[in-house]
C-alpha cells in the first residue's frame, strides 16, 4: 500500500518519521543513539479529527546552556590570567559555544498537533521541532482529512 503523505522531524533526543496511509498513520521513533527504536500503527477510524495545538519552550535546554555557558565562561575569565594554558582555554571555549546552541535550542518554540479518541484520550503527538511549518501543516491537513475518510468509511 502507497503512503498518502510522510512527515519527519528531529530534535536533540529523539527523531520521527510519520507515514500515512488510506486507513492507519505509522509513527517510527528512535530516542538518542542508545536508546529505543520502534514503529507504532494507529487506526484512522479510532480518532478525532480535531487535533489540539501545544507550544512551549523547553525550559531546561535553557538552564542547562546557561549553567554550562555561563559557569565555562566565568572559568576562562578566571583562568586567562595564567599562562600555558592555551588549550584549556580553547577547550572551555567550545563549551561556551555548546552551552550557547543549548540555550539557542530551548529559546525555539516546540510545537505539537495533539491527536486524541473520541474519548478524550490521547493516541499520539505529531513534532514541530524544526522551522518547517510548511510542510507540518501540510501534514496535519492531510492526516485530518484522512481521519475523516476512515470515519465516513467505517
Amino acid at each position: 500500500m502507497q503512503p498518502i503523505a510522510t512527515y519527519s522531524t528531529r530534535s536533540i533526543e529523539q527523531k520521527l518519521a510519520y507515514t500515512l496511509f488510506p486507513d492507519s498513520l505509522v509513527v517510527r521513533y528512535s530516542r538518542g543513539v542508545l536508546g529505543p527504536k520502534g514503529e507504532e500503527r494507529f487506526p484512522l477510524a479510532t480518532l478525532d479529527p480535531a487535533a489540539a495545538r501545544i507550544s512551549y519552550r523547553r525550559d531546561v535546554y535553557i538552564t542547562a546552556g546557561g549553567i554550562i555557558g555561563g559557569g565555562s565562561l566565568l572559568l576562562i575569565l578566571r583562568l586567562f590570567r595564567q599562562s600555558g594554558i592555551g588549550w584549556l582555554l580553547l577547550g572551555l571555549a567550545g563549551i561556551v559555544l555548546c552551552g550557547i546552541a543549548l540555550l539557542y535550542t530551548g529559546l525555539r518554540r516546540v510545537e505539537y498537533a495533539l491527536f486524541q479518541t473520541p474519548a478524550g484520550v490521547p493516541a499520539f503527538y505529531v513534532h514541530r521541532f524544526a522551522r518547517d511549518s510548511a510542510a507540518f501543516e501540510s501534514f496535519i491537513d492531510a492526516l485530518t482529512k484522512q481521519i475523516r475518510a476512515a470515519k465516513e468509511t467505517a
